[in-house]
């Protein structure tokens, strides 16, 4: 599978490939079951001035994948003919959040198909990390030893002073 980069980064509305909805791949084709494809591309200017019309139409697309898939559970219907690689597939369709905003690279296979690369998930972990580390940092601001290092000798202890923890 070789891809072709645009570098472009976008606000997009992604899905997983799902045969039942897309159509069955032949053979060759077959790596695009592992792919998000991309629904509807979300224009940042729509996303902060019509953020309420984004946000519907996020809520209706959640609406209408839980539908399909208590449609999918109803009829017995085997996961393999959902998607053939990923085996929860149903569990991932039913989140009330599977459909959401996405910051996503955009990338052009040689057959032609726009697929997503998410980088959301990146932001979130990076956003998660320094949640904690300032989080640990103000609990050492508070902390008894800090306060009394601070009216004894007008400084603060070194492992309190804002340095890089991110990737320690």
């Amino acid at each position: 599978m070789s891809r072709q980069s645009t570098n472009r980064y976008t606000l997009a509305l992604t899905e997983l490939y799902i045969p039942i909805k897309h159509g069955v791949l032949e053979k060759q084709y077959h790596h695009l079951y592992n792919q998000y494809m991309i629904i509807d591309k979300v224009k940042t200017k729509e996303f902060y001035k019509q953020y309420d019309r984004v946000k519907e139409d996020v809520y209706i697309l959640n609406k209408l994948y839980q539908a399909f898939t208590q449609q999918v559970e109803a009829k017995s219907i085997d996961t393999m003919r959902v998607n053939p690689y990923i085996s929860n597939i149903i569990d991932i369709l039913s989140k009330p959040n599977y459909v959401k905003i996405e910051l996503v690279e955009r990338v052009y296979l040689e057959t032609g198909e726009a697929v997503a690369i998410i980088k959301t998930h990146w932001i979130r972990l990076i956003q998660r990390r320094w949640k904690k580390y300032l989080r640990d940092r103000n609990a050492n601001l508070r902390s008894i030893s800090h306060i009394r290092e601070r009216e004894l000798r007008g400084n603060v202890p070194q492992y309190t002073r804002f340095t890089l923890g991110l990737l320690a």
